[in-house]
């Protein structure tokens, strides 16, 4: 929150404390609340703010703490954001001056945070640009690995079965094969049991 005091000077109450600002060099209308990000937290420890910042996936919570300097009726100031590649609609904050997010998946994204006074026109800050940055099991490096590696087991499984199923019919083969050359030698003998017991019979 913020306050217009008699020398025109702007204080601004935020995290840190108290921030002076005359208003001739915040250039800030009376009837246009002021808005921007003063820091941003992850999992409970302050990150350097700067444009383009970078967490690792798999942080439980991220809060972008901003402040909204307003020179009249700062009770009447509303204030929405929304994060680009996660939100599909602006989040009413409410008289909070932090936004929460959990579980980021990787990828680019922005922070966008806005303030109005009354039924006036939203003033939005600059956009804040973020990336979360994908932990080693989540790079396309390695999921494109495991795609290879899991192709390549299917292929060995494939062809382990397809070698198991050659040889058994390999023997299966050899054994028909055997079976028949004993049938033949067996129709062989009884023909020339056959003959021999014609031969006798005659002589």
């Amino acid at each position: 929150q913020g306050c217009l005091v008699s020398d025109r000077t702007l204080w601004i109450v935020g995290e840190r404390g108290l921030t002076r600002m005359p208003v001739g060099s915040a250039k800030v209308s009376a009837g246009v609340p002021e808005v921007h990000v003063e820091h941003v937290v992850v999992d409970g420890t302050e990150t350097g703010f700067q444009q383009g910042f970078e967490c690792l996936s798999g942080s439980r919570r991220m809060m972008l703490k901003f402040v909204v300097a307003a020179v009249e009726f700062p009770q009447q100031v509303y204030v929405r954001y929304r994060v680009d590649g996660y939100d599909t609609h602006w989040i009413d904050a409410g008289r909070d001056r932090v936004a929460h997010y959990t579980d980021l998946r990787p990828g680019d994204y922005t922070f966008r945070v806005a303030a109005r006074q009354g039924n006036e026109a939203w003033a939005e800050a600059e956009p804040v640009r973020f990336v979360v940055l994908p932990r080693w099991w989540e790079t396309r490096l390695f999921q494109f690995a495991s795609l290879v590696g899991s192709l390549g087991l299917i292929a060995l499984g494939v062809q382990l079965r397809t070698r198991r199923i050659r040889t058994a019919n390999e023997i299966l083969c050899r054994e028909i094969q055997e079976r028949a050359r004993a049938e033949s030698e067996l129709r062989q003998r009884q023909e020339e049991l056959a003959r021999v017991s014609r031969a006798v019979s005659m002589g």
